[in-house]
């Protein structure tokens, strides 16, 4: 007969596990809330373990402390009214199953019976997972892998960005994200609020480029969230529409910048900048307030009055570009004679013509001596 330990704050979940369950080979003890569960641990060691919690947060807060003692047992998490995402994201951390209560009826024990039939891995993911950014954090993702101590990859979509981020027996050793460093490209990627993840299971023993446990990886990536989250809170007038200022020199902006200010010759807000362009990057966001505070990004009242006061340049230069022209027709006037009935004499009346028309090419000693130049390097 199997030893079950079930962790709860309800002695009357407990019962119902004990009356639901009546005939099964599973012996069943209630070892109260973790605090006690712990010490239960240290004399005995079960087959099973059932963590029994309405509560999503007290349930994680459990088995982050159940990871920490290593005991490397199977267990099941059953959680109250439990969404798919939510149980995905139980499953990452390395649960068997995922059952919502108190759905304790037929089905349930057709389930708990088929489970304790068979026997368990401990390999965890063995295929496909995937989701959505917008119900998981980052964090989140790297927590549970490392709870279930994933071995694979977790590739990351956002817009046109893919990212992928490797672990080796749970641990984060290496992140890809086009040239940046691996570090910085993690750092980025956890800002992502949208897009996709997918992760693969494998068995490769993966090399470590990131020199930093997961612990310190989560504190780095906390400073630098807030680092970003401060950027972001210094933008003026994040929701407004903002546009690329028609008097711009761009001479004086770099490359780079040269590219993402087009994005708002038509208009954007700040904050969908962020979410389209921005891809998690500190400096895209420091970026921006310095693009609004040297007026390169104006709104939309400022952008009408420039757009009027170069439409009124461009009209008045043209005017004067007019003007200048017959006035300056009319100061040559007779400077040049270009009138053929004027005496020449005889040799020289071609002569005469080239040198009294002077956008004719007339200097004919320089061909001479350009001749002379090219025999010399003949002989």
């Amino acid at each position: 007969m199997r030893e079950t330990f079930v962790i709860s704050d309800r002695e009357s979940i407990y019962r119902m596990f004990v009356t639901e369950l009546k005939g099964i080979p599973v012996h069943f003890t209630w070892v109260g809330d973790m605090d006690r569960a712990e010490e239960a641990f240290k004399r005995e060691k079960p087959d099973f373990v059932f963590f029994a919690v309405r509560d999503k947060k007290r349930m994680h807060n459990w088995l982050a402390r159940y990871k920490k003692l290593q005991l490397k047992l199977p267990f099941i998490c059953f959680l109250g009214h439990a969404q798919w995402d939510e149980r995905e994201l139980l499953w990452m951390s390395g649960a068997t199953e995922v059952i919502g209560l108190p759905a304790l009826r037929k089905e349930f024990r057709i389930i708990i019976e088929n489970i304790l039939k068979r026997p368990v891995s401990q390999n965890g993911i063995t295929q496909k997972f995937e989701g959505a950014l917008s119900k998981y954090a980052l964090m989140d993702l790297i927590q549970s892998l490392e709870d279930g101590r994933q071995n694979g990859v977790l590739t990351l979509y956002n817009g046109d960005l893919k990212g992928d981020i490797i672990f080796n027996k749970g641990a984060v050793v290496h992140a890809r994200l086009e040239d940046f460093e691996p570090l910085l490209a993690l750092q980025m990627m956890a800002q992502w609020q949208n897009g996709s993840f997918s992760f693969e299971a494998d068995k490769i023993n993966h090399k470590a480029t990131i020199k930093l446990n997961n612990q310190q990886i989560y504190r780095e990536c906390q400073k630098y969230q807030q680092k970003y989250e401060k950027a972001v809170a210094a933008i003026p007038d994040k929701e407004i529409v903002f546009y690329t200022s028609p008097l711009l020199d761009w001479e004086q902006v770099g490359p780079q910048a040269r590219v993402y200010l087009r994005y708002f010759k038509e208009g954007l807000t700040p904050v969908d900048f962020l979410d389209q362009y921005g891809n998690g990057l500190l400096r895209q966001a420091e970026n921006l307030n310095a693009w609004i505070k040297n007026g390169w990004l104006i709104k939309r009242s400022a952008f009408n009055r420039q757009m009027a006061q170069l439409e009124e340049e461009q009209n008045r230069g043209g005017m004067s570009r007019i003007f200048q022209r017959v006035f300056n027709r009319q100061k040559n006037t007779g400077a040049i004679d270009y009138n053929l009935e004027l005496k020449t004499t005889g040799e020289n009346e071609d002569s005469d013509l080239l040198y009294r028309r002077p956008w004719v090419f007339h200097l004919w000693e320089r061909v001479d001596r350009f001749n002379a130049l090219m025999e010399n390097d003949d002989e």
